[in-house]
């Protein structure tokens, strides 16, 4: 449910903006993997449809790419 409410979102927000979502579990490291084997197009945000790490910061990270960098990555802080 919460992957579907993601990508309506996403598509909402971002214009030519497409979701991949795996109904099959690969584990921690093949799903990305595998997501990343579908992707086409000049740009791929990576996240886990659990919604632990937040969209909005998608926005913020294309911008940043916009502006020259080839690898964006936001790092969840450690909690104190």
């Amino acid at each position: 449910m919460a992957a579907e409410i993601f990508s309506a979102g996403l598509r909402r927000r971002i214009k030519n903006s497409k979701s991949s979502l795996i109904p099959k579990n690969f584990g921690q490291v093949r799903s990305p993997y595998n997501a990343l084997l579908q992707a086409s197009g000049n740009a791929v945000v990576a996240m886990c449809s659990d919604l632990q790490n937040p969209p909005e910061l998608i926005p913020d990270m294309i911008r940043q790419w916009e502006a020259g960098y080839q690898v964006v990555m936001a790092v969840k802080p450690k909690k104190p």
